[in-house]
């Protein structure tokens, strides 16, 4: 007989002897207390609070209920006067009755299925050793496609930790064998699907399973590791019924577990993305993304013939086609959870509505007022729509996969051609304000110059900060908006081109000064053309405006012995502003209230091929 025909032997043997024993057990000491004449003794009392309980950590039901059963009748023979026929103390039977109760309940839960990930490793390994008792990694290896020995020891692992197998070494060899507790969850897995058929969420389930998903992605960005523990505190749920939702978000294949550490959880980048469309005056571009903001895809790009609603929403609706063929033309499989769109003007985001775009509304006969672009989009495209004012979109991206991941307060500035905006955190809030007004950093009357704004005021920030306004500060017409000759200007050391840069760094930083007075962050972003935003890269015309924009913010700032917030100066890409929208729609789910609808949407999301 081989070593493991021997064990595997050994431990049947063991295990129907440990159950023979204790029925037998029970079976005669019940006897002897139904027959006896005199009160229980001592010894008798604590022989049997110990089956219980050695029956309850084993999971064993039926001497549980064999003795809940007789404990039962016994109390129901009661004289009414403490004692029954036989002599024997009602209290100290009804507590007896309450300990085989608590084992009988505890031995029920901890058989229930769902104590075990049935449709992931955990399932397969367990079925896989009632099928072979005693079977060893390398049995296990061969029986279980995919899974190497280390995976086998970290799963088998967690599966003693459970209680529902058990492992023997002998040398260095394990050898695996299924406890009672194990064969209860068998025994009520019984009628279950088979994996790779996951059952649908049930209708209790959805919004434990998107707060358990949403939480795990919150904590990662926080760059927290999120074990069931920490996942439950964040979503405000029990550590039962995370590890529960997780089993059943693995098995979906939208999170995964660490192989080093199989207690903690991870999002699982291979299954979800998030499509973001930027929309500019004259023209929309797009990018696929993964939960963390990162392309996945190309950018591409799209000329828009006209501003009008149709026109853009038309546009989209083909942009979105485009970036789903190029998903699927790399046979990759990916649910898109959904569109998110930023654009400049003013948004309200929690109505899907754009009350005002100045960039939209400037050609004849177009209108960009009171649009309700998200159901527009959703109608045409049919995918959860986001949309975002451009500023707060930026900030939603760096408080979650930015430089301010994990910051509590922070400020992204976005110079453009000819606006200037600003997306505020502050409590790890982003503010949006009443009606999607807020962090219009670019109106605030900071300019010297009193130049006309196009908002109708006079000395507005960015009419000496955006591209514009630095080149009319240089004494050149706009359109086109490249700082390009400014820079070049700078570096030859003409005065009135370093004078433009030095009025727009002063500017910015007076403007910043009055937000730090209000909200303190510890972090800004600057994002902005090459020619302001890459001083590392020696761009002189960059290093002068920097100098001015913090020296500007820490003399106009209270109290100035505070630390200073840091600075992280980015120049705009073609992609950045697609980011931005797929991190605005990411941050909707991630964050209270609407995180309860993450795992939902992704689950029932089509795959992006076909």
């Amino acid at each position: 007989m081989s070593e493991k025909e021997t064990h595997q032997a050994e431990l049947k043997t063991n295990a129907s002897s440990d159950f023979a024993a204790r029925t037998s057990e029970l079976d005669q000491l019940l006897s002897e207390l139904e027959t006896g004449a005199v009160p229980w003794a001592e010894g008798d009392r604590r022989a049997l609070v110990r089956v219980l309980i050695d029956a309850s950590l084993d999971g064993d039901e039926t001497t549980l209920r064999t003795a809940l059963d007789w404990l039962q009748w016994v109390s129901a023979c009661s004289d009414g006067e403490g004692t029954d026929p036989r002599g024997r103390r009602q209290g100290e039977i009804a507590g007896l009755v309450s300990v085989a109760q608590y084992g009988l309940r505890r031995a029920q839960a901890i058989t229930l299925a769902h104590s075990v990930d049935l449709r992931g490793l955990q399932g397969d390994f367990l079925r896989a050793v009632a099928r072979d008792p005693g079977c060893s990694n390398s049995d296990l290896v061969e029986a279980l496609s995919g899974m190497d020995e280390t995976q086998v020891s970290r799963t088998g692992a967690q599966l003693v930790k459970l209680g529902v197998v058990t492992k023997r070494k002998i040398g260095r060899r394990n050898f695996w064998d299924v406890s009672p507790r194990g064969r209860g969850v068998l025994r009520n897995a019984k009628g279950l699907e088979k994996r790779g058929a996951s059952p649908p969420i049930t209708a209790t389930e959805p919004a434990v399973s998107d707060r358990v998903l949403a939480s795990t992605l919150e904590l990662e960005q926080l760059h927290r590791t999120p074990t069931p523990a920490a996942v439950a505190e964040l979503a405000n749920l029990s550590e039962d019924a995370t590890v529960l939702a997780s089993a059943s978000l693995v098995s979906h294949g939208l999170m995964s577990r660490d192989t080093g550490q199989p207690d903690v959880l991870h999002i699982n980048d291979e299954h979800v993305s998030a499509i973001g469309v930027s929309i500019r005056p004259d023209s929309i571009s797009g990018v696929v993304t993964d939960v963390r903001a990162r392309s996945i895809s190309s950018p591409r790009q799209r000329s828009l013939t006209g501003q009008s609603v149709e026109t853009v929403v038309s546009e989209i609706a083909t942009l979105v086609q485009e970036l789903r063929a190029d998903i699927s033309a790399v046979g990759t499989q990916k649910r898109i959870i959904g569109l998110g769109v930023e654009l400049a003007g003013q948004v309200d985001t929690a109505k899907g509505e754009v009350i005002f775009s100045p960039d939209l509304h400037e050609r004849e006969g177009v209108y960009w007022r009171g649009v309700p672009l998200v159901a527009d989009l959703q109608q045409r495209i049919g995918l959860p729509t986001v949309i975002e004012n451009d500023a707060n979109a930026l900030a939603a991206h760096e408080q979650w996969f930015g430089d301010g991941a994990g910051a509590e307060d922070l400020v992204v500035i976005l110079i453009g051609d000819r606006g200037v905006g600003s997306g505020v955190v502050s409590g790890r809030q982003l503010l949006h304000g009443a009606r999607g007004v807020s962090g219009e950093i670019g109106h605030m009357i900071v300019s010297d110059l009193r130049r006309g704004c196009r908002c109708g005021n006079y000395g507005c920030l960015e009419t000496v900060v955006s591209a514009a306004g630095i080149r009319e500060s240089a004494g050149l017409n706009s359109p086109p908006f490249d700082l390009a000759p400014i820079a070049q200007a700078v570096d030859r050391g003409e005065s009135s081109a370093i004078d433009a840069i030095k009025i727009a760094g002063e500017a910015l930083g007076r403007g910043l000064s009055y937000v730090f007075n209000v909200v303190r962050p510890g972090l800004v972003v600057v994002f902005g053309p090459k020619e302001l935003t890459q001083p590392d890269l020696g761009v002189r015309s960059a290093s002068i405006f920097l100098g001015e924009m913090e020296n500007s913010a820490k003399s106009g700032s209270f109290p100035r012995d505070t630390i200073a917030p840091k600075f992280a100066l980015y120049p705009v890409d073609s992609s950045l502003g697609a980011r931005g929208a797929a991190a605005a729609l990411l941050h909707r789910f991630i964050t209270q209230p609407n995180r309860a609808r993450l795992a939902e949407i992704a689950l029932r999301a089509d795959y992006s091929v076909g």
